[in-house]
């Protein structure tokens, strides 16, 4: 994509957008088209394999959407690096494909919901954890300080300790089952 694109250069860009929109919103309000034969058919993938395509598709994202925020407004009389209309197109294709995927994940992901939001609300748990005070005691003054301190924690360090490891220890179980039930769920996916 190092060829530059002249800005002055008469193109039909803008038919063409007609035609065959580049915007997202057209896009997603489209109906599908039936299936074409001659097209890649779609494989099942692990949702394993799943979250690692997404990974690609939001990185390629990224990285386009980058590169029109560089070139899309340039200096009258400028040379672009980039079509900024084709990128932006691809950008569409890139967002709609990775819609279709998370809506296939999000829809595999029903059978262990539970599981899923269990995990969230026991890591939230443990970050509050460790926000607690846990100081006990004398405490010796600190900088720009000259009185002792005794403090007197109703929660105990260790007894935060002890909670911080039983959740961990839970939410260990529940990765391991989620882990499995991703490596064995299958979804349909068009690369």
């Amino acid at each position: 994509m190092n060829e530059k694109i002249d800005p002055n250069q008469e193109t039909d860009s803008v038919s063409a957008a007609t035609e065959n929109s580049i915007w997202l919103s057209d896009a997603l309000n489209r109906k599908p088209e039936p299936a074409n034969p001659n097209e890649s058919p779609k494989q099942k993938i692990s949702l394993i394999r799943a979250f690692k395509e997404r990974s690609r598709i939001i990185r390629q994202i990224d990285l386009i959407n980058r590169q029109i925020r560089e070139e899309n407004s340039i200096i009258e009389g400028g040379l672009r690096s980039i079509d900024v209309r084709q990128s932006y197109a691809e950008y569409t294709r890139l967002c709609c494909k990775l819609i279709t995927l998370k809506k296939a994940i999000s829809g595999a992901n029903c059978g262990i919901i539970g599981k899923l939001v269990e995990l969230a609300e026991i890591k939230s748990i443990c970050r509050q954890l460790k926000l607690i005070p846990v100081k006990d005691g004398r405490q010796e003054p600190g900088y720009d300080e000259s009185e002792v301190k005794v403090m007197n924690a109703e929660l105990k360090k260790a007894e935060i300790a002890a909670e911080t490891e039983a959740l961990q220890t839970r939410m260990d179980v529940l990765q391991d089952e989620i882990d499995e039930f991703n490596a064995r769920t299958l979804i349909e996916f068009e690369p």
